[in-house]
């Protein structure tokens, strides 16, 4: 009865406590990963400025995507409002995933927060048109270690 009042969230931390007490999850996810997708492929956003132009630089890897498998064919720097971004979180084991952004002049907003049983990780969605809509950080929590980046938002 107990479980039948207590929140989901707080029932999901529970069960991430006791997972890294019995030793469950032990692997640390080790990094998140963004990527765009486009007709030809997967075009990981990194760091290094591209301008937001699309850099043909196949890597030989592929990720599968709502089961289907896509090479990642290059880079760029950032998405634009309106285009599929596949976000990737490596690692394997339980971790609670947090997803946030924060509108200009606003407080923070939880768009997901829930522990993830298995990691790795592949999450597909558009980003939304709305210039409201900015800041967007993925935040994944594992064994006490916190992991967080950023989702660059700009035109190309």
């Amino acid at each position: 009865m107990f479980l039948q009042v207590m929140s989901r969230r707080v029932l999901g931390l529970v069960l991430m406590v006791l997972a890294g007490m019995l030793g469950a999850g032990s692997a640390e996810a080790q990094d998140i990963r963004y990527f765009v997708k486009q007709s030809t492929g997967l075009f990981e956003i990194t760091a290094t400025a591209t301008g937001g132009r699309f850099v043909i630089a196949p890597t030989g890897e592929r990720i599968v995507v709502n089961k289907v498998s896509l090479p990642v064919q290059g880079r760029t720097d950032r998405v634009s409002r309106g285009e599929t971004v596949v976000t990737q979180v490596r690692g394997s084991g339980v971790a609670a995933v947090r997803v946030a952004f924060t509108p200009p002049s606003r407080v923070t907003q939880t768009i997901f927060f829930d522990p993830v049983a298995r990691l790795p990780l592949i999450d597909t969605k558009n980003v939304l048109p709305d210039p409201n809509f900015d800041n967007l950080v993925v935040t994944v929590t594992q064994n006490g270690r916190t992991i967080s980046r950023r989702l660059p938002i700009g035109r190309r």
